[in-house]
């Protein structure tokens, strides 16, 4: 069978996954996660391409996307798989591929499925051992949101989280418009970031965002999708099984 074309859309969100390849390390120290921060910034702005939400890992990245422009989410990607890997094997005298195949993709409705997969990712950290910082749980309950500037306080750097719970400015997150559903102010959108990750995901939630990414099918409703299909004439939803029914 072949394999479906990826779904690449202007003014929709899409989560992508890039892995290393047989689950080998794509940084192997803290400032080769620095130079990916800083290539995705500069692709994000001359590719205009929105970065909403990211993890950086040390075998994985994961992050939500709107292209602006026809094309530009396989732009995007093509010159951060090109360009890292270029500066990965130049600085470890290596040669050959880093990533494991294409990258994963899947398009999903704003509306409830942003945020949850921005949770999604923060979770990600979290299973990895890394703890995202001391004040999700503070903030939640309405403590002073810019203790997080105080020395000594700590946080996971190559993630959104630190941006959308108030404890830095990151330059390469752009945010959605439904962000501002969180809440009037920047304070209480931090405050409500931070209540919605402390209380996780749902097993089906959880299951349905690794399902669509693994399928590469959007994560929306059949309204959701019937309007994405106004937009590609690639099949959207797998066929049912059995044969197809002869025309009487």
């Amino acid at each position: 069978m072949a394999r479906l074309t990826r779904l690449d859309l202007p003014l929709v969100v899409h989560h992508v996954c890039i892995r290393g390849n047989n689950g080998e390390p794509i940084a192997r120290e803290p400032q080769d996660l620095d130079v990916m921060a800083h290539l995705w910034q500069d692709l994000s702005l001359s590719l205009r391409v929105k970065v909403h939400g990211y993890t950086f890992l040390s075998t994985s990245v994961h992050a939500l996307l709107t292209p602006m422009q026809e094309g530009g989410l396989s732009a995007f990607m093509q010159g951060v798989g090109r360009r890292y890997v270029q500066f990965f094997n130049r600085k470890y005298s290596r040669t050959g591929t880093l990533w494991e195949g294409r990258f994963r993709s899947h398009v999903l409705q704003v509306d409830p499925w942003l945020i949850s997969s921005m949770v999604y990712l923060d979770g990600l950290c979290e299973d990895a051992g890394l703890a995202l910082s001391r004040e999700a749980g503070d903030n939640a309950a309405g403590n002073d949101h810019h203790d997080a500037h105080t020395p000594g306080v700590k946080f996971y750097p190559w993630s959104s989280h630190a941006h959308w719970v108030g404890q830095r400015l990151d330059p390469l997150v752009t945010a959605h418009e439904s962000m501002w559903h969180l809440g009037n102010t920047p304070f209480e959108r931090e405050v409500h970031y931070a209540d919605r990750v402390g209380q996780r995901l749902t097993r089906d939630q959880i299951q349905a965002i690794e399902s669509a990414l693994k399928s590469g099918w959007p994560l929306g409703d059949a309204e959701f999708v019937a309007n994405l299909q106004k937009l590609t004439s690639r099949r959207l939803e797998p066929r049912r099984p059995g044969r197809p029914r002869l025309a009487d």
